[in-house]
């Protein structure tokens, strides 16, 4: 879970120029289209922005809000070695899934407490032998622990679907990025 978190290093060499492969990184993008139901198997579109050389995309499903919560590539294209390009930067949160995993953190620490004051007060109920406290307590644990099995159920679906959206997004990105100068369209271009 926890390399999850972490932004991964990208670098792509492309063939065609840097100014060619942002074009083309542009012509494949998409905007809108929220309308439509995404199933899981749905095909993925590309969605993000190129200004200048900087390149913000992600693939999700068409419809599928919660791709929103996947990972994004943030990277920069420049001129490489023989009129060819580079594509440098980093797969990371998108900022959705920072401000959720920063909020799922602080509701975890606060349960994380929560927790820790229910299992003083069950140590205490089974030494003043208090069986109603002992009851209470003993709930707070139960729910305490069933909430972090949620969370921990849904991080791990959510990892995965990631997972297959990242893979999509860095195999469009490296073939746009290896087109040669003279091939005619971007892959998935509208």
């Amino acid at each position: 879970m926890r390399e999850r978190l972490r932004s991964v290093p990208v670098e792509i060499d492309g063939v065609a120029p840097a100014p060619l492969v942002l074009q083309r990184l542009k012509q494949g993008t998409t905007k809108g289209v929220r309308g439509v139901v995404g199933l899981p198997w749905s095909p993925r579109v590309i969605r993000g922005e190129v200004r200048g050389r900087r390149v913000r995309l992600r693939a999700e499903r068409p419809g599928n809000r919660s791709s929103l919560l996947g990972r994004a590539l943030y990277a920069q294209v420049h001129d490489g070695p023989d009129g060819g390009s580079q594509l440098r930067g980093v797969i990371g949160l998108s900022e959705a899934m920072l401000l959720l995993v920063g909020v799922v953190g602080l509701f975890a620490a606060l349960l994380g407490a929560a927790a820790v004051v229910a299992l003083l007060a069950v140590a205490y109920a089974l030494a003043v032998q208090d069986g109603t406290l002992l009851r209470q307590a003993g709930a707070v644990v139960g729910v305490g622990l069933l909430f972090d099995a949620f969370f921990l159920a849904l991080a791990a679906l959510a990892g995965g679907a990631a997972r297959s959206d990242e893979k999509y997004l860095i195999d469009w990105v490296t073939q746009v990025a290896r087109l040669p100068a003279e091939a005619p369209r971007t892959p998935g271009a509208r």
